[in-house]
């Protein structure tokens, strides 16, 4: 778990636990290379929440979307991104995938 300094660890942990450090909607870069929306927190790992892939950053494209629960696999996030970093294409590929649901 990361430290905040001046923060009460034991606190910091209770709110994690209650929210996750990755809250779901959140959009995030994976070591793998690729960028996830989180998708289910976990309270006993609180780090490792469920995400659905969509993205390589590595290919520059669009890949099949996956659910993958991080506790289960090698992989981990690397950073949150901020959706104003993300360009029009992905917005219509999100209501164009969420159109065929």
């Amino acid at each position: 778990m990361k430290t905040f300094p001046g923060l009460s660890p034991t606190l910091m942990t209770e709110f994690f636990s209650c929210i996750g450090e990755y809250p779901v909607g959140s959009i995030v870069s994976l070591r793998s290379r690729r960028l996830a929306i989180v998708t289910k927190n976990h309270a006993n790992a609180p780090m490792q929440p469920t995400v659905m892939t969509f993205y390589s950053l590595t290919g520059k494209h669009f890949v099949e979307v996956k659910n993958i629960d991080l506790r289960h696999v090698e992989d981990d996030i690397e950073a949150t991104v901020s959706q104003s970093d993300l360009d029009n294409r992905f917005f219509t590929f999100f209501r164009e995938w969420l159109g065929t649901r």
